[in-house]
């Protein structure tokens, strides 16, 4: 059974747009927003931007059929210049000699920041307020926050108890991108840089990245389908809701509760595999612990889709390669990352 496509087609409610294909609710989400919002006056250019993201969208659905038969779950992450972030990390740990080829590693940071040694000890910074929210100092280098299918519902005021569940980062949007947390990615590389390089010359680098960014992106963002293998799901994610709260969720089959708090486990609490192959997993979100280690030892995979149809993901990545060459020929780069070796 493909896990994560039958979260796609929901339960049919009142509203008609929950019950269309996913192909037609791609469509009609991308007409309101192209058509309204980007290009009212330009029909052509809307019907390109139509078809590209149209041919995203069937990409998407193509690897999560062959992914969830591998017993993978399927994530979706929208952003625009944090894309320099992950490649910047990832060159880095290329250098270090801890992979190779052209994937991308979704890494919020390679500094020696405090990752969680488990999901428990995370749980922990929870329940002792340690961390409050996915956006406190000891969770932003870590996590990272995630929509658990590719059309997030987001207004089912009755599945939380407080009544309020903001959508971050509609995936089917995500020419439009989405940071969330601006400048956190040139705060990342230049704590990373200035260890051995001047401010100066940190700060230079980094504008050197965002000018090549621009040229690249056209100023469209990119959607990232993280993969993450059942075999570790509950090692590094977890349900919650905006801002990175945990949920404990109960009930049954097509009438679950979640429960905006510190999940306390109770007798019913509903396993989360189980709970992310239901319609109701659309009206949550969920956070990745994105140590290096899930992609270089468990196996996850990220595949990336660009706003942008004249992207070069390659070219981009060898241009950045180019820009911190300085850096890269420091001594003991590859030695700061032998934690993760």
């Amino acid at each position: 059974m493909f896990q994560s496509l039958c979260r796609f087609i929901r339960t049919p409610t009142k509203d008609a747009v929950d019950k269309m294909s996913v192909y037609d609710r791609a469509w009609y989400d991308m007409n309101a927003h192209i058509q309204d919002q980007l290009y009212p006056d330009m029909d052509y250019e809307s019907h390109q931007m139509h078809l590209h993201v149209l041919q995203c969208i069937d990409r998407m659905i193509w690897f999560e059929q062959r992914l969830a038969g591998l017993n993978y779950f399927v994530f979706y992450r929208v952003v625009d210049s944090k894309y320099i972030l992950y490649q910047f990390n990832t060159l880095m740990l290329e250098a270090a000699g801890m992979c190779t080829g052209d994937r991308l590693i979704v890494t919020p940071s390679i500094n020696d920041c405090d990752y969680p040694d488990s999901m428990e000890q995370l749980m922990g910074w929870f329940k002792s307020k340690q961390a409050t929210h996915d956006t406190g100092e000891r969770c932003l280098t870590s996590m990272v926050a995630v929509n658990c299918t590719l059309f997030p519902n987001g207004n089912d005021r009755s599945f939380y108890r407080d009544g309020y569940s903001p959508v971050e980062a509609r995936p089917v949007l995500f020419f439009d991108g989405y940071d969330g947390t601006p400048s956190q990615w040139e705060n990342a590389i230049k704590e990373e840089l200035t260890t051995r390089l001047s401010e100066p010359e940190s700060s230079g680098l980094i504008l050197q990245m965002e000018a090549l960014y621009q040229e690249h992106s056209n100023e469209l963002g990119n959607c990232l389908q993280i993969c993450v293998p059942s075999l570790v799901l509950n090692q590094f994610v977890y349900p919650c809701v905006y801002y990175g709260t945990p949920i404990s969720i109960r009930g049954n089959p097509h009438a679950y509760n979640a429960y905006n708090r510190f999940p306390s486990h109770p007798e019913n609490e509903v396993p989360y595999e189980e709970f992310l192959m239901s319609s109701q997993a659309c009206n949550t979100q969920a956070r990745i612990i994105a140590h290096p280690n899930l992609y270089l030892k468990h196996g996850a995979v990220v595949n990336i889709m660009h706003g942008n149809p004249d992207f070069d993901p390659l070219g981009f990545r060898d241009s950045l390669r180019e820009i911190i060459a300085p850096f890269l020929a420091c001594p003991s780069v590859s030695n700061a990352l032998a934690k993760f070796a």
